[in-house]
This record gives structure tokens, sequence and C-alpha cells, in this order.
């Protein structure tokens, strides 16, 4: 494979590919070699800033795998790396040469002990098995690198063959973050609190350019910048829902005369609809109101579960007209009041 067809440069960054086998020879998949990505990297110079590697991958050769991830990480480019599908074996090395890591939420990550498919006799074996176990030992230099935990936890990892998703590598440190598909704009993009931020990242290692410029809030504001009416919308709808649940709110707070302001007002502090709110508005108004005149006695051992029931029976034989909150002095029309915009 030429690797030549799968490098992109855009302006200031460059866009490679590492989708298939790594090194060796593969009569199935194409094959990424450790010359290639060199040639690549030196052939656009080093005017390029930023790297996105893109890597769906099953890995394959030890000494290639670590020497695109030495090529990589000897740029001093920043470099984020996007995990799309796979990325077993000598193929999460290489992503660890990312000063951002982010996993696709369908993608894995595969971690495991070197092997070899050579032959010999025992005395060929015997050295086989300590060259597998330097090759463990440099490995691991490149996970510690982004992991939190330590290298016999790591080891352990490996001696288990461990497959880990985008949730449990964030977690354990292999990985800094998810991909959150956007897929109306087709962006990588994080909607909180109304205003499109970059996410959290773990141990992200330097993302710092010169002069202390973020590159992930650089690119988020650039992002927000090209989707302005999205965000406005979004702003928009989500005040106009807020202003019509305090409205809600205040009109229940009316129409109970004040006698269940505590329960209204925390409903507004917590973000609680009139909707959640309103049963336990009525079994308290009941509650308050139980030795009026208007209220009928209820027996002592029912809970408030059978008092509303009770209630909501008897606002049935209620005429409801279009009375505003408040216009009423009958505490049973009251009640009948309140059941209905339960049941609204």
């Amino acid at each position: 494979m030429d690797i030549l067809n799968q490098a992109r440069k855009n302006k200031n960054e460059l866009n490679i590919q590492i989708y298939g086998q790594i090194g060796g020879f593969s009569w199935f998949d194409e094959t990424v070699t450790s010359d290639q990505v060199y040639k690549e990297l030196e052939n656009f110079g080093n005017d390029i800033d930023v790297i996105n590697l893109y890597i769906n991958s099953p890995g394959g050769s030890v000494t290639e795998g670590c020497a695109i991830y030495s090529a990589l990480k000897r740029h001093k480019a920043v470099k984020n790396v996007y995990i799309d599908g796979q990325c077993s074996s000598i193929a999460s090395v290489i992503a660890m040469a990312g000063d951002k890591i982010a996993m696709s939420p369908v993608a894995t990550m595969m971690i495991h002990n070197p092997i070899t498919a050579l032959a010999g006799d025992a005395e060929e074996m015997r050295k086989t098995a300590n060259i597998l176990d330097i090759m463990k030992e440099t490995i691991i230099n490149a996970y510690v690198t982004k992991s939190h935990l330590s290298r016999e936890e790591i080891s352990n990892l490996m001696d288990t063959t461990t497959y880990l998703t985008a949730k449990q590598a964030i977690e354990k440190g292999f990985a800094t973050e998810e991909i959150v598909f956007d897929v109306k704009n087709s962006e990588f993009s994080n909607l909180e609190n109304f205003k499109i931020k970059p996410k959290q990242v773990i141990n992200s290692g330097n993302t710092e350019k010169k002069g202390g410029e973020s590159m992930g809030a650089k690119n988020m504001q650039e992002l927000e910048a090209q989707n302005k009416e999205l965000v406005e919308d979004i702003r928009k709808e989500a005040i106009a829902q807020e202003r019509a649940r305090i409205n809600d709110l205040d009109a229940l707070d009316v129409q109970t005369k004040g006698k269940c302001k505590d329960i209204i007002d925390e409903a507004k502090l917590s973000g609680k609809t009139r909707a959640e709110i309103v049963e336990n508005v009525l079994a308290k108004f009941i509650e308050n109101n139980a030795n009026t005149e208007e209220t009928e006695k209820v027996p002592e051992d029912k809970n408030p579960a059978d008092i509303l029931n009770i209630r909501r029976q008897e606002s049935k034989k209620v005429e409801v007209d279009n009375r505003a909150p408040g216009q009423t002095d009958n505490t049973k029309e009251l009640i009948a009041d309140i059941v209905n915009l339960a049941n609204a």
C-alpha cells in the first residue's frame, strides 16, 4: 500500500490514516510501514503544526509499530489520535504518541503480550522468550506515558489480553476522551450549558502551542463560530422552556394560595416541572385544609396516596370552569383545580 494515497495536507494540518495491518505482509489487508510514515513526515516538512492520525488496525509488527510511534513523537506538531474502530496490539502503542487520544464510542482497544510464530529447539525458544520479555518492557514504556496505571498493573492487563471500551480506556488513561458525534453538522462537539465546549481531557499530555494557545479551545471556538445559528436556536429554545416551567410553577403557587410555597420554591431550584411535584403539592394542600368545613374528614389510617385518590374521586363531582388561578374561596373547588392541573 502506498500511504501517499492516505495522507492529506490541509493548510498546516496533516491527516494520516492507519487502516490495516502494521508492517510485514498480508494477503488480506493493506499494510502500513514505518518507512512510509517517516517519508510522509519528511515530505510534508516542518510547516505542519497538527497531525491528525486515524486508526483502525488489528496491529502487526512490534518493531514497525515502535518505529512509527517514535517518528510521530519526534515530530514537533501536536498529535491528535482518533481511534475509529479497532486499535489492537501494536496499534495501541502507536496511539500513545497522541497528545490527544479520542476514541469513537464504538471503538475498542486491545493490549496483550508480544507473541511470535518462530520455531526452533529448546535453546532457541529460551532466547526468543527473553527477547519477548524485552519487547514487553519497551511496549510498557509507551503505555506508562499516558496511563494512570503502574507498570505492574499494565503488565497484568497484557498478560490476560485485555479489551477496553472507550470509557474503560479513558478511565485507565489509555485514551483522553470519547468522540461525540454531532450528526447534523458532521463534526465532533459537546453541547453543554447551551454552548459548545471541548470535552474534559484526562492526562492529555502537552497540547499547548507556542504562546499558551490551546488547540482544543481554538478548534471548539471555530466550530461554534461556524454553527452560530444552531447554537443560538438551542439557547433560545432552552430559555423558552425554562420560562414556561417557572410560569407553570408560579401559577401553581397562586392556585394553592402560597400554602405549598416551600415545595414550589425547591422545584424552581432543582429544575423540576409542575407535573413532577403537583401530587406532592396536592397532598400537602389537603393536609393543611384537613380541618376546614369545606374538606370532608378522611380516616386517620389512610396514607397520602389513598388521600390523593379520594380527592381525585371528589374532584370528578366538582364542575371546574375557566376561573383564573386563585379566583375561588371554596377549598373543594380549589382541590379540583389542582387535580385538573395534574391531569393536564
